[in-house]
């Protein structure tokens, strides 16, 4: 049963991320403890493991178009990679309780946001930012911190903080974001790994192998499917709809909490 509950949920992950734009972790770390019986530091450790799966190959697909923005995507990497290793350093230390209302909180105020955001305007080339910004990795280093301790993958995240400072044009936001998550969450299962007393699989540390795995894999196939039909919908019904599942999301992690 835990096989075809991992499946489905990657499935889910693959179909609706690569629909909709948004990350699996804000879908694995709320429904992973109820399918499969792990800890809240547990389920935030996998999902970060899938996640550097996951953009391992939005990346080479990316960058086999030419359209990853290096330079400015690692400005931001660069902070958020150093806040993601150390909290998963000391991870299994935070009281559960804890963790649950901070992805309860990153949910909902994500999604208010994607409710109220208006329609952006485009970034010309003359204003792209080309030269290091420090504030970018003051930044990044605060929401790699809260990536750290929710689990989500951070392209709710990041991928604004890419456009609002101006360093990626509209188009390479997706691109840029999938590098941010890469560094910061290969850095994360990085920390797992050196955190653990012995490699067990399908134990790493805090992280289930053998559950990211299976998650991976049916969201690879799936997102085929999704990146298909990605481009057919209309972006306020989007941005809707994905509001919509964050709603869902959080009240899910919040009945959890008071159960």
């Amino acid at each position: 049963m835990e096989l075809i509950s991992c499946l489905l949920l990657g499935s889910a992950v693959g179909l609706v991320s690569s629909f909709l734009g948004v990350g699996g972790g804000i879908f694995i770390v709320p429904l992973l403890p109820t399918i499969a019986g792990v800890s809240s530091s547990q389920a935030v450790a996998t999902s970060l493991f899938t996640v550097f799966l996951v953009t391992s190959k939005n990346i080479y697909a990316f960058n086999k178009k030419r359209q990853v923005p290096w330079a400015a995507a690692l400005n931001l990497a660069i902070g958020a990679s150093i806040a993601t290793f150390l909290t998963s350093m000391v991870l299994d230390q935070i009281n559960e309780s804890y963790l649950v209302l901070a992805l309860a909180a990153v949910l909902l105020g994500t999604a208010i946001r994607l409710f109220f955001q208006g329609k952006a305007e485009p970034i010309k080339d003359s204003e792209i930012t080309k030269s290091f910004d420090y504030r970018a990795l003051v930044l990044g280093f605060f929401c790699g911190s809260i990536v750290g301790v929710t689990g989500i993958g951070g392209g709710i995240l990041y991928g604004p903080l890419l456009l609002g400072f101006k360093m990626v044009k509209e188009e390479q936001m997706a691109p840029g974001s999938n590098v941010v998550m890469f560094c910061s969450s290969l850095m994360a299962s990085i920390g797992f790994a050196l955190n653990a007393d012995q490699i067990d699989f399908p134990n790493l540390g805090l992280i289930r192998m053998d559950l990211a795995l299976m998650i991976f894999a049916s969201a690879f196939v799936l997102s085929k499917i999704g990146h298909k039909y990605q481009g057919g919908i209309d972006p306020k019904k989007r941005k809707w709809i994905m509001a919509s599942l964050l709603v869902l999301m959080f009240i899910k992690t919040i009945w959890r909490y008071f159960a």
